[in-house]
């Protein structure tokens, strides 16, 4: 199965034809982890990720990704999640748009009843289950220039599952759990030492 580690996947296009889905990646099995991922479309559903099969995404961070369309009435602007196996773990997804936001979840995840079981210690603005933890705001550090790390007070930090799959470093190459006894969510772990102060 494949493997997607540390990358970032931006300003991609899933226009249009039969497989419009995940405008930013597309797993049916394989694994990906501490990505980040930004500014995709899609024509139908999963903005930023489409998750079928048996894929799994670990600790990736997804905003500003857009689902245009209505399949199944699932949009999903940032991840959808296709089946019972395919799995989310950790993941921080904020800020995302679709089309038919008044089905549940939308616009940042969008499941079924079943298959919302799947985001595991996941961040949303709205809830998708028991697991996933409500915040209005994720805290980046400074998103209007892109920088979507966590800042010092951040509920994401320490607030991850220390799930295999993880990864043992962030995007930036710094170890997972380098503060608390828990990652963080998201791809970024909260680095202490590029805090400037005065």
């Amino acid at each position: 199965d494949g493997h997607v580690s540390r990358c970032i996947i931006c300003n991609n296009s899933n226009s249009g034809g039969t497989y419009s889905y995940g405008g930013g990646a597309n797993l049916n099995s394989g694994t990906i982890d501490n990505c980040l991922i930004v500014d995709n479309t899609t024509a139908k559903c999963g903005g930023g990720l489409y998750l079928s099969g048996s894929a799994k995404a670990y600790n990736c961070t997804v905003y500003g990704n857009k689902a245009s369309g209505q399949i199944n009435n699932y949009a999903g602007g940032g991840i959808r999640l296709v089946g019972t196996s395919a799995k989310a773990y950790n993941c921080a997804v904020f800020g995302n748009t679709a089309n038919n936001e008044g089905i549940s979840g939308n616009p940042d995840w969008s499941a079924s009843a079943s298959e919302k079981e799947g985001f595991v210690n996941c961040a949303f603005k709205m809830s998708a289950n028991d697991t996933t933890l409500v915040a209005e705001t994720p805290s980046f550090v400074d998103l209007a220039n892109g920088n979507y790390r966590l800042d010092s007070g951040s509920t994401l930090l320490d607030a991850g599952a220390d799930v295999e799959g993880i990864g043992e470093t962030d995007l930036d190459g710094n170890p997972r759990k380098s503060l608390g006894s828990a990652p963080d969510i998201g791809c970024y772990e909260y680095d202490k030492s590029q805090v400037s102060i005065g």
